[in-house]
């Protein structure tokens, strides 16, 4: 199965960043997405730096992405 870009960002608009309201295509917290083949390259940038807040969001990105895409 090809992986589509458009697939992948609307995935990504059901997610949002721990403690911030907004999702996180929206929010400005996914800056560039790469696709090549079947993975799936993300740039994320957080407003909350601490280090669970990170790995929540991206075990929960990686979920959502491997049940939907």
């Amino acid at each position: 199965m090809k992986i589509n870009k458009n697939d992948v960002v609307a995935v990504l608009k059901t997610i949002s960043a721990p403690g911030e309201g907004e999702n996180i295509i929206d929010s400005g917290a996914i800056t560039n997405i790469m696709i090549f083949g079947d993975q799936i390259d993300l740039d994320v940038t957080l407003a909350n730096p601490s280090l669970q807040a990170r790995k929540k969001l991206e075990v929960t990105i990686l979920e959502v992405l491997h049940q939907k895409v």
